[in-house]
């Protein structure tokens, strides 16, 4: 119920971040409009979906009731904007109808492309020259069409909105954790009600609680086809009913916790992932138009149509449309189904429909996950091996592609390969029969997903007769009747409602591109009968040459501007696809030998090897085959189960040749991820979003924290039931790290840490001296380089970093580019150092992982990296780390609390304090560690008071002398003292949670509310922690509080917005970020 309770409150966070970053508003207030003809004011357009704002936004249209209508309408002059962003409905492409900015009394204009819209609406971003802008210009819309569907929407120019910084991103998440809670709830209780059957393994129970939610979902959509009112009603029953299943059911046993909470973890991790990697760059497409332009460009809509056929049901509109180009026949409802469970309750908390089902659609295609566990799972490698290995998969482009973009070809793949697993594969512990019926339903289910499969499954036919042959015909006839009794109602609803549904059959055997009425076998005869030997021969072997076409050296390019021709390879061709899992194929006599003659091992893992092999080997070759035309054998027209088995049969292989390869093809790949999918198009590009890409690094970060938890497990393959699952609910107290592992991370956290300034180089090189080095650099001309160093600078007395940065100066000679330099290395090294300092305090791999690479990688340190004068600041960090590690390392030993612990922390809390002026927090922050009853062993007062002393002497001197030799306000607070309370309290309460969720928001109403989130989070991790945790937390915390103190007393004249400043993230990153990692790690 805990982690039922932390999910809630993780999608409650997220749906106010959603609303809150949606807030669409008018750019400008009262702004004129001329009208001319039939334009109208707040109508005029065909009634669709709505246009939701958060204040009231003027909107204008040419339709009222016909196309006929003509006219035109002119917005402004207003000022010209960088980017200018309005709304945008109807059909702007349609001959007669234009869009343009233009410059008042001046002939020029720019025309906006806008796309066909049609009833609904979309925000354009148009990109103003910049020789216009802050000068007046008008928005024109023209209507002179009197075609069908010719007319055109726009509203007034806004502010805010998909596109606006992070808003798609908040938006995906919001509906994507709203869906994952709903949707979790039901597989939870088909997990707990079909665990005490047996119907299959444990491995595969995950993704059989998959095929029960598709099945509800399925139910949904003939409830919603009969009318929408019952729909509504079914949903909300399944729903409600399913909540309650999850509530009185028994806990499953621990084999079946332990799988199924593997999968859950993979597939919240990919998909946070997936969705940081698809808002990288801002966009004001929605979600199924971003899916279509963000990593290739241009695809069809086929990601759009179960949405259509489900929006049109939720509707209560009709799907037959003869005229349309695709019948709702031609495509199976699952997916629609699917989407249709939880779009009431989405409606409800006024969700927007296309990003509502299309991150329900990725919730369905990432059932890929549970397949692929359970496929590695039942080659028997060891489940964290299997976990490790999925977590490699996830970053082929592949995957990435297929699960944004949801046309239901994973799902109807994963699915496939749950049937085929049942019933080829070894089921210990499952009866024949069970294992027939149950892989009938699933084989129906992927059916309903996507027709492609037939492909894979024609492949087992010759299998499935000789097994009938054998004596299994009585389980086969009855695994054809559940897929049949399934499969029953959309064959119905293609012959009888909305006939024929077979264009797909048409296109890819017959070739049969333009609809026409003849039958399918009449088709596939007439156009084969058209076409010679010589020519039919010609267009299979084209088939089969395109599996293995392609630049293989476009493998190890790296450049950017050709990762658009890597992508189109890799969603084309078979073998380029697989990229780094192809070189697999050289290690198959090392991987036979290895099966035939690994001691102790039954004959189960080379058959199974065996067997999955055979199953791609026929279908590619079959599907090359049937397909009519010549080099028309592409990725996306065949099954994509043979697809998913090359991944998994090639991953096995790996592991099966040596355990160290899913380290080599784990680098390489993320390596191909990087260069070639990551980067932006024409379509979609610009600048990064920080914060996608800040959790595009956490996401990844979790993916290679997987893939080294699979390093540490057994070698062998798990031929036994898995051990009971840990308790998420408690704080990560730290597995065993190896030796070569300990040495290793903290250093690669530091390489993490400069991998923005690499990204940034050149913006970086052009920085020069500013602000406060002018001041440094005159006062070393005109003093003297060794008397400068003794002086005080501002309220600041720093003679250690005056030394190293003069002496950096004069080495440098003059040049910016060393201090850059320095800043950065020393943010490496104080990466490194706060994870030793985590690591000794007791935390284990996530938490450890999750803070360092946020810390080593958060976009708010720009500004400290950026300025040679906050490397004062960065070095008092250096210090302070080095002096607490060297504290909760001893604080488990009474016998290390001696003088040379008490000078070691004395010399570095001096080096702190006279590196910065707030390093003085240092030696006060340790002192008053010292004395909380935090250590185990409680060690005696007698040592703890000399170390406090030790601590506080070294900054009780510096501070005296800041004092007395530098001015500042400190000095004469006299009655600021409230107003430096309210500044301490905006920093304490703001940072870094305000920028690090990208708010644009600064008021007291979301201060006070982050202050009660950063209290809640303080309070109950501390409660959780353990003892070595405590000291460390209760060290940051007081170095937090301290640090806005000292800032509200210094800084309080700036302004209460200045708490926020970026400048002072770096610290409160470093004192927030391990309380966000233990909580991270116990959920």
């Amino acid at each position: 119920m805990r982690q039922f309770l932390l999910a809630l409150a993780v999608c409650a966070t997220l749906y106010v971040a959603m609303r809150h970053s949606l807030r669409i508003v008018p750019a400008h207030h009262g702004l004129a409009s001329k009208i001319e003809g039939r334009f109208l004011e707040n109508r005029g357009w065909y009634r669709g979906e709505p246009f939701i704002t958060h204040r009231p936004v003027r909107a204008w249209g040419s339709w009222a009731g016909s196309d006929l209508n003509t006219g035109s309408l002119t917005l402004g002059p207003f000022p010209a904007p960088a980017h200018l962003r309005f709304a945008v409905g109807g059909y702007p492409p349609y001959p007669g109808l234009a869009l343009r900015v233009e410059r008042p009394g001046t002939h020029e204009t720019i025309p906006i492309n806008a796309p066909a819209v049609g009833e609904r609406w979309r925000v354009i971003d148009q990109q103003i020259p910049a020789t216009w802008r802050g000068e007046p210009i008008q928005l024109v819309a023209l209507d002179n069409s009197k075609v069908t569907g010719g007319w055109i929407a726009i509203t007034e120019p806004i502010r805010g909105g998909v596109g606006d910084g992070a808003t798609g991103l908040w938006q995906s998440l919001g509906a994507w954790a709203l869906n994952g809670l709903l949707l979790g709830v039901l597989w939870l209780a088909a997990i707990r009600l079909l665990a005490p059957s047996c119907l299959v393994p444990a491995p595969w129970l995950p993704l059989l609680g998959v095929g029960v939610v598709a099945a509800l979902g399925h139910l949904a959509f003939w409830a919603y086809f009969a009318h929408p009112a019952a729909g509504i009603v079914v949903s909300l029953l399944i729903l409600l009913g399913g909540g309650g299943l999850w509530f009185r059911a028994a806990a499953p046993p621990p084999a079946v916790a332990t799988e199924s909470a593997a999968v859950a973890r993979l597939a919240l991790l990919i998909g946070f992932f997936y969705l940081a990697l698809f808002h990288l760059f801002p966009s004001s497409l929605d979600f199924y138009q971003l899916a279509a332009n963000r990593f290739r460009t241009e695809l069809p809509t086929d990601n759009e149509l179960p949405h259509t056929v489900a929006s049109r049901l939720y509707a209560g509109e009709s799907l037959r449309q003869p005229d349309a180009d695709w019948l709702s026949s031609d495509r199976p409802p699952l997916q629609s189904g699917w989407q249709l469970l939880t779009w009431p309750v989405l409606a409800l908390f006024d969700v927007a429909p296309r990003p509502a089902s299309g991150t329900a659609g990725l919730w369905l295609q990432l059932a890929w996950v549970a397949a692929v566990y359970g496929l590695l799972r039942t080659l028997q490698l060891h489940p964290r091996r299997a976990a490790a290995w999925v977590a490699v998969i996830a970053m082929g482009g592949f995957f990435l592609q297929h699960t944004t973009f949801t046309w239901p070809k994973l799902s109807a793949a994963a699915f496939a390969c749950g049937a085929f697993a049942l019933w080829v594969l070894p089921t210990p512990g499952v009866p024949r029969r069970s294992a027939l019926l149950v892989g009938a339903g699933l084989a129906a289910l992927g059916w309903l997903s996507h027709g492609g499969l037939a492909f894979s499954f024609l492949a087992l036919a010759p299998w499935i007769l000789w097994r009938s042959w054998r004596g299994e015909w009585r389980g086969w006839l009855a695994a054809a009747l559940v897929f049949g009794a399934v499969s029953a109602p959309w064959l119905a609803y293609q012959k009888l409602y909305d006939p024929p549904g077979n264009r797909l059959l048409k296109w890819h055997l017959g070739g049969q591109v333009p609809k026409d009425a003849r039958g399918t076998w009449q088709t596939i005869w007439e156009n084969y009968a058209a076409l010679s030997g010589g020519e039919i021969r010609a267009h299979k072997l084209k088939n089969f040459a395109l599996q293995i076409s392609g630049r293989w050296e476009a493998l190890t390019e790296l450049e950017f501007p050709e990762a658009t021709d890597r992508r189109n390879q890799e969603f084309f061709v078979t073998s380029r696809a697989l990229t780094w899992w192809l070189f697999g194929l050289a290690l198959v006599p090392i991987v036979w030998r290895r099966l035939a003659t690994a001691p102790g091992l039954r004959p189960e893992p080379a058959r199974s090897h065996a067997a999955l092999f055979a199953w791609v080997a026929v279908t590619i070759p079959l599907w090359c085959l049937l397909l009519f035309e010549g080099g028309q054998a592409v990725i996306h027209q065949g099954s994509y189960a043979a697809m998913l088995s090359a991944f998994v049969l090639l991953s096995a292989w790996y592991e099966t040749a040596h355990r160290r390869w899913i380290f080599a093809v784990a680098a390489c790949q993320a390596v191909t991820l990087i260069s070639t999918w990551a980067p932006g198009n024409r379509f979609v590009h610009g600048d990064l979003s920080p914060i996608a890409f800040g959790f595009a690094v956490l996401g990844g970060v979790g993916l290679v924290a997987i893939v080294l938890a699979g390093a540490r497990a057994g070698d062998s393959p798990a031929a036994t039931p898995p051990p009971a699952a840990p308790s998420v609910a408690q704080p990560d107290a730290g597995p065993s790290y190896s030796p070569a592992l300990d040495r290793a991370l903290p250093w690669l956290g530091s390489t993490l840490a400069l991998a923005p300034a690499l990204w940034c180089a050149r913006a970086l090189a052009d920085l020069w001296w500013f602000g406060d080095d002018w001041d440094l650099l005159d006062q070393i001309h005109r003093l003297g380089f060794w008397r400068w160093t003794l002086l005080p600078f501002a309220e600041n007395f720093v003679p250690l970093f005056k030394l190293l940065w003069g002496g950096l100066v004069v080495a440098g000679g003059g040049s910016y580019t060393p201090l850059i330099a320095a800043l950065w290395l020393t943010h490496a090294l104080n990466t490194a150092l706060f994870f030793r300092l985590l690591r000794a305090a007791g935390f284990g791999l996530t938490a450890n992982g999750f803070a360092t690479a946020l810390f080593a990688v958060a976009a708010v340190n720009i500004e400290t990296l950026a300025w040679s004068v906050q490397w004062s600041a960065i070095l008092a960090i250096t210090f302070f780390l080095l002096a607490a590690h060297r504290l909760v390392r001893s604080s488990t030993d009474r016998a290390s609390f001696g003088w040379a612990l008490a000078a070691s922390l004395a010399v570095l809390s001096a080096a702190s304090a006279l590196s910065f002026s707030r390093g003085v927090l240092t030696g006060a922050a340790l002192a008053v560690a010292c004395l909380l009853p935090l250590f185990q062993p409680a060690a005696a007062w007698r040592n703890r008071w000399r170390l406090a002393l030790a601590c506080l002497l070294p900054a009780v001197a510096v501070a005296v002398t800041i004092l007395m030799l530098s001015p500042g306000n400190a000095r004469s607070l006299g009655e600021s003292w409230y107003a430096a309370v309210q500044f301490g309290f905006c920093y304490w309460a703001a940072t870094p949670l305000h920028r690090l969720l990208d708010s644009a928001t600064w008021h007291w109403p979301i201060v006070i509310a982050l202050a009660g989130v950063k209290a809640a989070l303080v309070v109950l991790v501390f409660r959780r922690a353990t003892p070595s945790q405590r000291l460390l937390l209760a060290l940051l915390l007081i170095y937090d509080l301290g640090n806005a103190a000292l800032l509200g007393i210094g800084r309080h004249h700036t302004g209460l917005r200045a708490a926020n400043s970026e400048r002072y993230y770096y610290v409160a990153l470093l004192c927030t970020l391990p309380f966000l990692g233990l909580a991270f790690s116990s959920w």
